[in-house]
């Protein structure tokens, strides 16, 4: 994924300022989205090769994922990654 730097971390802050009971989660989603190579805007989501091997799927719209965290109803940096994503689109 190929982001601007400057836009991208001023996306991720005003991120952390809307949610800043979610900033850590939010730092570790913009972390990995910095360090992966292997993400794709997909059809309305994120297509993320994550650390574990696996290949997920992942929408912040539709609140979905494949990953384990997300089906113990926890914190999933893939949808983060994607709501991160759709903010820096719109410029925010």
């Amino acid at each position: 994924m190929n982001l601007n730097i400057s836009r991208f971390t001023k996306t991720v802050e005003a991120a952390k300022k809307a949610a800043p009971q979610m900033a850590r989660q939010i730092e570790a989603a913009a972390e990995n989205m910095m360090c992966n190579p292997f993400i794709a805007d997909d059809n309305g989501g994120l297509l993320i090769l994550s650390d574990s091997g696996q290949t997920y799927w992942a929408s912040s719209r539709g609140n979905k994922c494949q990953c384990k965290a997300h089906d113990f109803h926890q914190v999933c940096w893939h949808r983060l990654a994607d709501r991160l994503y759709r903010l820096y689109q719109r410029g925010n």
